[in-house]
């Protein structure tokens, strides 16, 4: 399955999630490592049928979005969700579905948690302050909300290497 990694800003230090993720496989053999990318790949239409899918229909998106979450049994997979369809959603169609993004947030611990997986590149709208409260990232701002819990993320120089 190709998944988006969790650390996909260059210049920002390593997610959570990407250390969790980090940790958990560099104790892997590479033939372990081999096996999982063999069966990933064996799954890869599943994430083209919910893109074609998904992305012609807001509607089913959604409904998908909530099952994964219902449906996810480890934080990370919940990360990847939140870093995956729920951003792709939420770049898509949140002008149409903030008020059920924020209504199901306040009612759902698990889909709050997947939100602080979405980055997006806001504007200095009303829209970008309310998907940040909920806990999402805009790449454009460094604050992130103090309701949300979430940290704001610094800045690295990039290394060069001699």
């Amino acid at each position: 399955m190709k998944t988006q990694r969790p650390h996909r800003d260059a210049d920002a230090p390593p997610s959570p999630l990407w250390c969790q993720a980090h940790e958990k496989v560099k104790h892997k053999s590479l033939s372990e490592v081999a096996d999982a990318w063999l069966v990933s790949y064996r799954h890869q239409w599943a994430i083209e049928e919910r893109a074609g899918r998904c992305y012609r229909k807001p509607g089913t998106a959604w409904w998908f979005i909530k099952y994964l979450i219902q449906r996810a049994d480890t934080e990370e997979l919940l990360g990847h969700i939140g870093a995956g369809p729920l951003e792709d959603f939420v770049r898509a169609y949140a002008p149409e579905y903030i008020d059920r993004i924020e209504s199901l947030a306040r009612r759902n611990e698990r889909f709050r948690r997947a939100l602080q997986g979405v980055w997006f590149e806001g504007a200095k709208d009303a829209l970008t302050q309310r998907l940040c409260k909920l806990g999402c990232y805009d790449l454009n701002s460094r604050p992130v909300s103090k309701e949300s819990g979430a940290k704001p993320r610094k800045r690295r120089r990039k290394q060069r290497h001699a």
